[in-house]
């Protein structure tokens, strides 16, 4: 079934045109120069049009092809007005050496120049200005005008009893080499053109070397020849008023359109990015105000009360306030230290560096980090990553992500609770498996666990301090690396954060 796209486009079209076509045809056969005006006109309006339609639409024209077409096409126009007002017949001029077949030669030129010249304007990417190209086709105008019917030194085309000149047929074919030339050209610059108005380019073009082939053939100017090369004339101006439409009218309007809606999304997107960083900004302050300022605020009371009364305290309180801020200080430092990177990374500090290591060597090296906790807290850390795994990534920012999901792992794992880091084969992809067997997460808190506008810190099994934070900073590092993080967890049973790291890139030998 043909779609309505396809009616409305292409056959209607085609029917309009055939039956204007027989239409010209019967007048052809009643009239001869009824039928030679009427199509004249129609191309002389459609010039005329093509003019009127760039005049108004220049700025908005993306194509400097077709601009500078459009302003050529009004003294184009002028001269096919002259070749119809100086045709046998029509005693508007009085008879000279017949000056409608010079007109139609000088005008056919010119046009093939313009189709060619203008591939100028394209390929150097030149914007015409539009007054100084109306300027110099002014003065060809004006020249040729006077060449043919005041100074008469115009090379004759067409003599009574002899038909065309050599100089016209010669004149004929020079102007099809050109238009071919023009086709060839078009080939080459059809990326600068859409899909539609290049097939309307390069028909009309076609048409135009049709027309002139005819009027090389013909011997009388009612003939069946000059007939011909009428029709195929005005079936050349339909399709290059498309062209021009299409782009000069109903594009640019699209254009504008599409433009718009563009517009509007990126306001959308911009607008979506300012709210994440307000809530980000706005978390970051409240972390700073609230997650630093209270341990800090522990230290200094702690070590003044150390320093007022530590001669009078027994050696296991001295421990015992030491241990306390050693571990506040322990747990700011890490705050400190995910802030740093986070906020780092949010405004473009860091960058990812990719390099092939070895993935056991990263996570025996950040579990030694936490084997003293491990051991004081007595929690067993198994670690099941092969050898020979070796990942593709940064590994810096695998080293802060390891470090914050074992961290957290200790921190909500009680007493006597195991933790396993493995790994899997994934495709292209190594899977790594941070696993505890802690407190687990609630099911309505997995939704918003790394989204730094949500997260809110709650306090391990031995009341360590936490932000959360260092979820967030784990998501973005993984997906700087091109992996994924995920969690299962239920609450009692533990939690498994899995992430993705690309596997080491092979290269064919």
């Amino acid at each position: 079934m043909i779609s309505k796209r396809v009616i409305v486009k292409y056959v209607i079209p085609i029917i309009l045109i055939s039956g204007g076509i027989l239409a010209l045809h019967s007048i052809e056969k009643v009239n001869y120069l009824l039928f030679h005006t009427l199509i004249e006109f129609f191309s002389i309006i459609v010039a005329f049009s093509l003019f009127i339609i760039t005049l108004n639409s220049r700025r908005m024209l993306d194509n400097n092809y077709l601009l500078f077409f459009g302003i050529a096409s009004l003294f184009i126009g002028f001269l096919d007005l002259m070749h119809v007002i100086t045709y046998a017949g029509m005693n508007i001029i009085p008879p000279g050496n017949f000056y409608a077949n010079q007109f139609w030669v000088a005008t056919r030129i010119l046009e093939s120049l313009t189709l060619i010249t203008g591939f100028l304007f394209l390929s150097r990417n030149i914007k015409p200005w539009f007054w100084f190209i109306f300027g110099i086709y002014t003065v060809i105008t004006a020249l040729i005008i006077l060449s043919i019917l005041v100074f008469k030194n115009f090379p004759s085309c067409y003599i009574e009893g002899v038909g065309q000149t050599k100089f016209k047929i010669y004149s004929e074919y020079l102007i099809i080499l050109i238009l071919f030339a023009a086709l060839l050209i078009l080939r080459t610059r059809r990326s600068y053109f859409e899909k539609d108005i290049y097939y309307y380019i390069g028909l009309s073009i076609a048409f135009t070397i049709l027309s002139e082939y005819m009027f090389t053939l013909y011997y009388s100017n009612f003939g069946l020849f000059n007939q011909l090369g009428h029709y195929f004339k005005l079936l050349s101006f339909i399709l290059i008023y498309k062209a021009n439409i299409e782009t000069g009218f109903i594009r640019p309007t699209r254009v504008i359109y599409n433009s718009l809606v563009k517009s509007q999304d990126d306001i959308d997107r911009i607008n979506q990015e300012l709210r994440e960083q307000v809530a980000t900004r706005d978390k970051f302050f409240s972390i700073i105000a609230h997650d630093l300022r209270s341990p800090l605020a522990s230290i200094i009371m702690a070590s003044e009360v150390m320093h007022k009364k530590v001669v009078a305290f027994k050696p296991e309180t001295i421990t015992r306030y030491a241990d306390n801020i050693y571990n506040i200080s322990k747990n700011t430092f890490t705050l400190l230290e995910n802030l740093l990177e986070w906020s780092r990374f949010k405004s473009g500090a860091i960058t990812v560096t990719f390099s092939t290591f070895n993935l056991k060597d990263i996570v025996n090296r950040v579990l030694s980090l936490y084997h003293q906790t491990a051991v004081n807290k007595n929690i067993e850390i198994i670690s099941g990553i092969d050898s020979n795994t070796h990942v593709y990534a940064d590994i810096d920012m695998v080293n802060a992500v390891l470090r914050n999901l074992i961290s957290n792992a200790l921190k909500f794992t009680p007493e006597g609770g195991r933790i396993s880091v493995r790994s899997e084969d994934a495709g292209d992809f190594i899977q790594v498996r941070v696993s505890d067997t802690g407190t687990g997460i609630k099911p309505e808190k997995l939704t918003n666990l790394f989204d730094v506008a949500k997260v809110h810190s709650e306090r391990g099994t031995a009341n360590e301090k936490g932000t959360g934070l260092g979820l967030v900073l784990c998501k973005d590092f993984v997906n700087e690396n091109g992996g994924i993080i995920t969690v299962e967890s239920n609450p009692g049973q533990g939690s498994t954060f899995i992430f993705t790291l690309k596997k080491e890139p092979h290269h064919d030998s």
